[in-house]
């Protein structure tokens, strides 16, 4: 055998123990050890078809109850909303993703459609999820109550108060509204705040939820002037209203 053909075997050889170690790292990353990487690509085809029809059926049902038929959705909402949909299997996640849709396809359009919201809702957890809605209703609760205030955008919170919210929801494990010392010294609330300052960045990342500092001389009761408030912007409010079960 010539040397060139020796070392050609070489190098077929390495190519093959590379490809082998990525294909077992792929498939350990995967939880599908002893898989090939085709295998486990075609599996998720299969799941993220599976996902899709389980969304789309739970809008179907949602439509049927209230005696609706579908109307078709811009190519540029659906588009997004289904390929993101097919990414979703948690429980929680898929209600949410067939509301989306569902409102998406309601004839009557009374809720806000817009192309953004797929991408907004994509790039949010089931922790974030319902800390919006929870602060949707307790948002809709307050302006009930108010006959100078009509948009839930006016409605304003400390982080406190958000903090305080995740903590009844179970999102983070210790109390972390007005810690004491001692408190502030667990690891588990450490881990908390970790926690909570993810979730309010996520949701701020696509400005659902915006930060402000209240100028001097603002009248908005509960607040100082300088103290940092936190409301829903009319994106936020507009896409966590799409996110909702549709109006009966």
């Amino acid at each position: 055998m010539s040397t060139q053909a020796i070392e050609a075997g070489l190098v077929t050889a390495a190519a093959s123990e590379v490809a082998k170690r990525a294909q077992d790292f792929v498939a350990a990353a995967a939880g599908r050890p002893g898989e090939t990487i085709g295998t486990i690509l075609g599996g998720w085809t299969q799941l993220r078809i599976k996902n899709v029809e389980s969304i789309g059926n739970k809008a179907h049902l949602t439509l049927l109850k209230l005696e609706l038929k579908p109307k078709e959705v811009p190519f540029n909402v659906i588009q997004p909303l289904l390929e993101s949909a097919t990414l979703q299997g948690e429980p929680r996640l898929q209600d949410t993703w067939a509301n989306l849709l569902a409102n998406a396809a309601d004839p009557r359009r009374e809720r806000p459609l817009n192309a953004i919201f797929p991408y907004i809702l994509r790039d949010l957890g089931p922790a974030e999820v319902r800390l919006l809605h929870t602060l949707y209703t307790e948002s809709e609760r307050r302006l009930s109550g108010h006959i100078a205030f009509h948009r839930l955008s006016h409605i304003m919170y400390h982080q406190g108060d958000l903090m305080e919210m995740a903590f009844n929801l179970g999102l983070v494990t210790a109390p972390i509204h007005d810690p004491t010392f001692e408190v502030q010294q667990r690891t588990d609330y450490r881990t908390s705040q970790d926690a909570f300052s993810l979730m309010l960045d996520l949701i701020r990342h696509h400005d659902v939820i915006r930060e402000t500092v209240l100028p001097a001389n603002a009248i908005v009761p509960g607040f100082k002037d300088g103290e940092r408030a936190y409301l829903f912007t009319g994106l936020g409010s507009a896409f966590v209203l799409a996110c909702r079960p549709p109006a009966k």
